[in-house]
């Protein structure tokens, strides 16, 4: 699996952490006591560069004090609005308006849920400095929660967690413990506590005489914690995690949700700071798109418009000719409304049984024209195969065609007329050939269409110079 980032942000100091080869290591980023959140996203950025970040999205991790939780009832609950209405459910519970904070919430069973929320005035400026650095974030969790699943996918019959965080934030006074009650795979309820055994001891005083079964207790990097719990009741059976601690432990269990092997218990990366979605990401282009095909639409149209307007002037040109090709023909009579060409026509046929002769119906068809393309394309169909020469000169009129070009025998010369012949669609005249010396020999000749129709001037003349074939 791929290298996974995350970030652990705190109102003191970052640090990022990477699982590699199932092992976590975790680097300090490098700023200023009181350096702005784009310095400290620039320089977080510029670590992960050096550790072989290679572009792809990293988790947020939250520290507890930024957090507040509640666990509510949702019972009765309409499935419409649910996630609204749950928001002023956990409302109840904070000191601040729903509107001012981001939240996400966890069903933990007999119809209760734990709310989790953040300031949205201090996640927002941290998630537009990391993206503007160029470090794209997928979730934003606490913490405390990714540290409690990274716990229970190496101890599945965990019961509750207390990391202690006090060693990993030393110089920081708000330093302290999370206890996590856990329960079918999730979490229940989220204590933050000060690290002093009286704190802890009251918490596990009360827990115990609302809870008479015993659970399993997780301690990561409790240190004087143990003996707080022991004394305080003596009912949960105490687990100490060795060799690692809670920031592993989330680093851990972030690369799991970063591959997209489970999804986060809590993730505050949506409504407000929800990430930009494909729509947004590929906006621009889109829309740029949108245009060009609706100026392209426009252009058809208009050309089409102009085309029509175009030959609705030529066929209005040759009814005038009409007009004046029947005046000047039968300068006495009516211009008839409709019908000019077979009128033309049915006074030709009457002129002809006057004098006593017939009169040819196919001559009374209107004369057809060939396109010299047509010609040129029959010409080139019917040339021979595996014979070298070269035509220089065409001359494509409407009865007849001139070839003029080199070859490198008499023969091959005579092979090309040949070809020609033997498709049937030409009459070809012997070649006039000239020997070239070494240079093989030059030759000219003319073909005829089999069938010649009559048709008015096409002066179709093709040029080539260099070889065709």
């Amino acid at each position: 699996m791929s290298d996974q980032y995350t970030i652990f942000v705190d109102d003191d100091r970052w640090s990022v952490g990477v699982l590699r080869d199932d092992d976590v290591c975790l680097y300090a980023v490098d700023f200023e006591d009181d350096a702005p959140i784009q310095a400290r996203a620039e320089a977080a950025r510029r670590l992960l560069e050096s550790i072989g970040y290679e572009g792809r999205s990293i988790l947020l991790a939250l520290p507890s004090s930024w957090c507040l939780c509640a666990e509510f009832s949702v019972d009765g609950l309409e499935r419409k609005g649910r996630r609204r209405a749950m928001g002023f459910l956990l409302e109840e519970h904070l000191p601040i308006s729903v509107e001012e904070v981001v939240a996400d919430y966890q069903e933990t069973g007999d119809g209760k849920t734990l709310g989790v929320c953040c300031e949205l005035d201090k996640l927002r400026p941290i998630i537009e400095a990391i993206e503007s650095s160029g470090v794209a974030v997928r979730h934003i969790s606490p913490a405390a929660l990714l540290a409690a699943g990274g716990v229970l996918q190496s101890h599945p019959e965990t019961g509750a967690l207390l990391a202690d965080w006090r060693d990993e934030t030393p110089e920081s006074s708000r330093g302290g413990c999370d206890l996590i009650r856990l329960r079918d795979g999730g979490p229940t309820c989220w204590w933050w506590l000060p690290g002093d055994g009286q704190a802890l001891g009251e918490q596990f005083a009360a827990w115990g005489r609302l809870h008479d079964c015993s659970v399993t207790l997780a301690s990561a990097r409790s240190g004087g914690s143990t003996d707080a719990i022991h004394q305080a009741h003596n009912a949960f059976e105490c687990v100490e995690l060795e060799n690692t601690g809670p920031p592993q432990e989330a680093v851990r269990c972030a690369a799991g949700l970063l591959s997209g092997s489970a999804e986060p218990w809590i993730d505050l990366r949506r409504d407000a700071l929800a990430a930009p979605g494909r729509s947004q990401v590929f906006g621009r282009p889109l829309g740029a798109l949108v245009a060009a095909a609706v100026l392209l639409l426009i252009s058809i149209c208009v050309v089409c418009q102009w085309r029509g307007w175009e030959y609705r002037g030529l066929r209005e040109q040759y009814a005038r000719r009409q007009v004046s090709v029947f005046k000047d023909t039968l300068p006495t009579q009516r211009v008839p409304g409709g019908g000019i060409k077979r009128r033309l026509l049915s006074e030709r046929r009457k002129m002809a049984e006057l004098s006593g002769q017939s009169l040819d119906e196919s001559a009374a068809k209107p004369l057809k024209t060939v396109s010299a393309l047509w010609r040129l394309r029959d010409i080139l169909k019917n040339l021979p195969k595996g014979v070298r020469y070269r035509i220089l000169d065409w001359s494509i009129q409407p009865d007849q065609i001139r070839i003029s070009g080199q070859a490198r025998s008499h023969a091959e010369a005579e092979q090309i007329v040949s070809s020609l012949r033997q498709s049937g669609l030409y009459e070809v005249d012997p070649p006039e050939t000239r020997a070239l010396g070494e240079r093989g020999v030059s030759f000219e000749f003319v073909a005829r269409p089999s069938s010649p129709q009559a048709s008015k001037p096409l002066p179709s003349r093709i040029s080539m110079t260099g070889g065709v074939r």
